[in-house]
């Protein structure tokens, strides 16, 4: 993204707002919030903040809080919401600090699913693709999700570092 002949790094739909302000802060807890939000897009099917300009994103994603996945999707869990909440925080301190603590999340979130209603947590997780409405073609299921973060998190780098390699 190029704004005023001001390079950012980045896609402003996605960025960390930390990330904005100062390329230098940005750091593993970045890309978990950049992680989030793509969460929150994949559930949703659109970015969180639609704004014309880029300074109006940039600054949605600075100060509006972001909103509620079971407030647009009654269907989706409580537990769901809450973890990509806390992934997409607005300080890097209030967000997940690792790949493994977001993995965790995950998996007790995937558990708590499954101990309060077994047969909903299987039809939601497993047979439901996580689907953009705006791509069809675009598909991603829980298990693919879980592993591709499981790998992220072993190699105990930034999910950006991690994804370029994995091109190589």
């Amino acid at each position: 993204t190029t704004s005023a002949g001001e390079e950012v790094i980045g896609t402003a739909d996605y960025m960390a707002p930390e990330q904005t302000l100062d390329l230098t802060q940005a750091d593993q807890r970045s890309d978990i919030y950049s992680l989030g939000i793509t969460l929150w897009f994949l559930l949703i099917g659109r970015p969180p903040f639609q704004m014309e300009s880029l300074t109006e994103k940039i600054r949605a994603h600075q100060v509006q809080p972001l909103p509620s996945l079971v407030s647009l999707r009654p269907d989706l869990p409580v537990e769901l919401d809450r973890l990509v909440a806390t992934m997409a925080a607005k300080a890097p301190g209030q967000r997940y600090q690792s790949m493994s603590e977001v993995m965790a999340a995950l998996q007790h979130c995937l558990a708590l699913l499954e101990q309060n209603d077994s047969d909903a947590a299987s039809d939601f997780y497993l047979q439901q693709p996580l689907r953009s409405r705006q791509s069809s073609a675009f598909e991603l299921d829980a298990m693919s999700l879980t592993r591709s973060l499981d790998h992220t998190a072993n190699l105990g780098q930034p999910l950006a570092n991690a994804c370029s390699r994995s091109e190589e």
